[in-house]
């Protein structure tokens, strides 16, 4: 996380620090980005036992207190679970038996606790979908889009702001119709060349006649790309 990794999971043995490792780091995040941060375990009544007011035996500390100090804390809610610290971020723990209480607060740091035990739909299709159309308002359709596919998605294909054509080219990737095609020796390769300085170089090729045949007289062939440095 510390090297720009926006998801981890702690598959860690019983009492290796997990829940304390992951509130450092929630601590850290909430102070590099203001915004809601979460705690969830399966259910709430668990959420106030085993994080709120649990006390690590080997400090004598609140597990809050060692994570949050109050030196960095605004106020205390003791009836909602939740911290405000002085930079403005927010931190709650819930249980993600009781989500729908959490509509309306879109977060931008999750933790869950017993992943394996918690409600799935505490982060849903439907969050997903609110955060889509969030990022279509704030962007536009393509950004907005290429943005959501990027930060929600982890693609490291969706639109690049500017790019041309690469929506199309993701969608015949998907329908099946990018592949590899042998070159026939005994008909002439056209090429086509977008020379890159500082960006990549685009080349296509087309073999015209079979193109003619396969396609309608429509033009078309293959395409390749370097990193300008031919």
């Amino acid at each position: 996380m510390e090297s720009g990794g926006k998801r981890a999971i702690c598959a860690w043995h019983r009492r290796a620090g997990k829940d304390e490792v992951c509130m450092h780091w929630t601590a850290v995040a909430a102070h590099q980005r203001v915004g809601t941060y979460w705690t969830l375990l399966p259910e709430a009544a668990q959420a106030r036992k085993a994080i709120w007011d649990a006390i690590d035996p080997h400090s004598g500390l609140r597990r809050i207190d060692a994570a949050f100090p109050k030196a960095i804390r605004e106020s205390t809610h003791e009836g909602e679970m939740k911290i405000k610290f002085k930079n403005g971020s927010l931190w709650q723990v819930v249980g993600s038996d009781n989500y729908h209480s959490l509509v309306g607060t879109p977060p931008c740091g999750l933790t869950f606790s017993e992943w394996a035990r918690a409600v799935p739909e505490s982060y849903s299709a439907e969050a997903l979908e609110e955060s889509r159309r969030e990022y279509i308002a704030l962007y536009g359709e393509t950004a907005g889009q290429a943005l959501f596919a990027q930060e929600y998605e982890c693609s490291f294909a969706s639109v690049i702001p500017g790019a041309y054509y690469t929506a199309e080219l993701i969608t015949a990737e998907r329908e099946g119709r990018v592949g590899q095609v042998d070159i026939a020796s005994d008909m002439a390769i056209h090429t086509a060349w977008d020379l890159g300085v500082e960006d990549a170089t685009p080349l296509r090729e087309a073999d015209s006649l079979r193109c003619r045949r396969c396609r309608g007289g429509r033009p078309g062939g293959g395409a390749a790309a370097d990193d300008g440095r031919l």
